[in-house]
């Protein structure tokens, strides 16, 4: 029951360097301050009461898991009416850690629309839909691929495009009020559009707007 034990775990394989260790008459023992997802080897060996050491006890190794990742200054780095990129801060995690970025439509994440394994912190998603609400969260996974939780990030909307001319433009005309139309060039049905007309074609004086969900729009005088 005097039996001390000396564990000593390694950043190295052949223990030219320590990076921890602990003597203790337990058969464990717990080391602190050590590097996130750094793989690390430990052995042990004995030491009688009356002080004879014996050999070291090869442990194998394991990996330490990674920080979870926290938000940057500024999450969203560009946005487009179909492609968004993101980033994060790595949180003391070494270069060769992967991050999982995903991003959904949903705010339960439930279907994921892009996924991206990166070492990076960023990651840019194409192929999105025009003007649409996207969620974003990342993780940090270790090199054995534990994961940590997912850091929520906050939601960001593609672009709308720009309408696209309808065949005929002007569906409507009278002595005192016009109407016309256009396309909603895949832009969803909430897409929000500023309709405008005016007698100078730079347009540096409104005869009229209107603000409309739909595609068509009627001025009067």
């Amino acid at each position: 029951p005097d039996t001390l034990y000396r564990a000593e775990v390694s950043s190295f394989s052949n223990f030219s360097s320590l990076s921890g260790s602990s003597v203790t008459m337990l058969t464990q023992a717990s080391l602190t301050g050590l590097t996130a997802n750094n793989t690390y080897y430990a052995r042990v060996r004995a030491k009688s009461h009356q002080g004879v050491q014996t050999d070291y006890a090869l442990l194998g190794s394991t990996v330490t898991k990674a920080f979870i990742p926290i938000p940057a200054a500024s999450t969203y780095t560009f946005v487009s009416i179909s492609n968004l990129a993101f980033q994060w801060q790595a949180n003391n995690n070494p270069s060769d850690t992967i991050y999982i970025a995903e991003i959904s439509s949903f705010s339960n994440f439930s279907p994921i629309t892009g996924a991206s394994q990166t070492i990076l912190t960023q990651a840019e998603f194409t192929g999105l839909f025009f003007n649409t609400s996207y969620y974003a969260r990342v993780r940090a996974q270790n090199r054995e691929s534990v994961q940590t939780d997912n850091l929520i990030l906050s939601s960001t909307a593609t672009l709308a495009a720009v309408p696209a001319t309808a065949v005929s433009t002007y569906t409507f005309v009278a002595i005192s009020s016009l109407t016309f139309q256009w396309q909603a060039n895949n832009n969803p049905s909430d897409t929000i559009y500023i309709a405008e007309i005016s007698s100078f074609s730079d347009f540096s004086l409104l005869s009229g707007s209107l603000t409309t969900l739909l595609t068509e729009v009627t001025m009067t005088g």
